[in-house]
């Protein structure tokens, strides 16, 4: 009785945390889906949090979607020589990702909302949360995700 108590407990921790990462999910909305981006984020501009600091980015991030950080912020979450450019501000941002070790992010940039999204190979699996650090030209007022992977 004792094992099957433990195997329920065990099962509802898994299914909550997973709700918990599908909740940080929040897809593209129809309107922009056919939008052109207005700028795609190069790949030296962002980072994804240290695996470290990860708990401590997403409880600065469980009520909002981004965060404006200083340059000593910035350097909390990763490397020490990560600069961001003069004419940009730096942003911890919620990120989603299912298959992290075969793949990799890209951001986007639709007026004031910023597209994060990660594409990855082999089949999906369940939903990560993770943080970025972003350096942007522009306040972002709302963040999105997208998920894909090939097989």
């Amino acid at each position: 009785m004792k094992l099957l108590f433990a195997i329920a407990s065990l099962l509802t921790a898994v299914v909550c945390f997973a709700a918990e990462a599908q909740s940080w999910l929040r897809p593209l909305p129809p309107a922009l889906r056919s939008a052109t981006p207005k700028e795609e984020i190069p790949a030296e501009r962002f980072f994804e949090v240290a695996a470290s600091k990860e708990p401590t980015a997403e409880s600065y991030l469980k009520d909002k979607l981004v965060i404006p950080q200083n340059q000593n912020e910035i350097h909390f979450f990763g490397p020490k020589s990560f600069e961001c450019p003069a004419s940009t501000q730096g942003y911890l941002v919620r990120a989603v990702y299912d298959n992290g070790g075969t793949g990799a992010f890209s951001l986007h940039r639709f007026g004031s909302v910023l597209l994060v999204s990660h594409g990855s190979l082999g089949a999906a699996s369940e939903v990560h949360r993770t943080a970025l650090l972003v350096c942007l030209r522009f306040a972002p007022t709302e963040v999105f995700n997208v998920l894909s992977g090939a097989m």
